[in-house]
């Protein structure tokens, strides 16, 4: 091979070398900065892969005691949910509250659950809260899968809550007053629990008032008002009204 063809070929392979380092130095070049980019600064957490949703086999579904929750402040109240499921189901069913007003909570025994059985939730309100209708929505999820139901808790003042067969003595308010009465008696198969509140003047009668019903009455005058239940007539009480 003659000089000047070797003398080419050295310079031929010198000029690509330096083409090559060019193109991987220049600026902005993704080859130059491959350690820039893979580095993670120090004290960086690296975000975690998505999980996959757990694919769910079954459904479920929700009976709601009552919807409709009446109470006071500073009060306690339970709601029974029936969880019924496939007998396909593979999953738990977790659960969950949104919108709740500033002043109510709720705590729900068991939290999850994976199969058919009842589930109670705990509501209590807070002395903050004004007489008035809250709405909020309790809700379950498996999964994809998420059932929900708007339910909504009345505060009022002045709440009689009637449990065991029996009236408070005496209950006192002032002129205006409304008095809601609240049967939680459950019953039993000879009596199903149903109370009237009866005035022994014939100044009001509720009718009767199953259990988780409610009956309101406003006091427009001063005086005593005594009242019995008609199905169970040892069941007495009075009501002071101031004027």
């Amino acid at each position: 091979m003659s000089p000047s063809i070797k003398l080419g070929l050295v310079l031929g392979v010198i000029i690509a070398a330096s083409a090559v380092s060019y193109l991987f130095f220049l600026p902005g070049s993704n080859t130059g900065n491959v350690e820039k980019i893979s580095k993670v600064p120090e004290g960086q957490q690296v975000a975690p892969a998505p999980q996959p949703v757990e694919e769910v086999k079954g459904d479920f579904s929700l009976e709601f005691e009552r919807l409709n929750i009446m109470a006071q402040k500073s009060y306690a109240d339970s709601l029974n949910i029936r969880v019924t499921v496939t007998p396909d189901f593979n999953s738990k069913v977790s659960f969950f509250a949104e919108g709740l007003p500033e002043g109510v909570t709720i705590k729900f025994s068991p939290q999850e659950v994976s199969s058919s059985t009842l589930v109670v939730a705990k509501i209590e309100t807070g002395d903050n809260l004004r007489e008035g209708i809250y709405k909020f929505s309790i809700g379950a999820r498996a999964g994809k899968i998420v059932k929900m139901d708007m339910l909504s808790v009345e505060i009022t003042e002045h709440l009689i809550v009637i449990l065991g067969y029996q009236f408070p003595p005496t209950y006192t308010v002032k002129v205006g007053a409304k008095v809601t009465w609240l049967n939680k008696d459950i019953g039993f198969q000879e009596d199903p629990g149903s109370h009237t509140m009866t005035d022994t003047k014939g100044r009001f009668d509720s009718g009767l008032v199953a259990t988780g019903q409610t009956w309101s009455y406003t006091f427009k005058e001063p005086g005593t008002y005594k009242y019995w239940c008609r199905p169970h007539p040892a069941m007495v009480g009075e009501i002071l009204v101031l004027p």
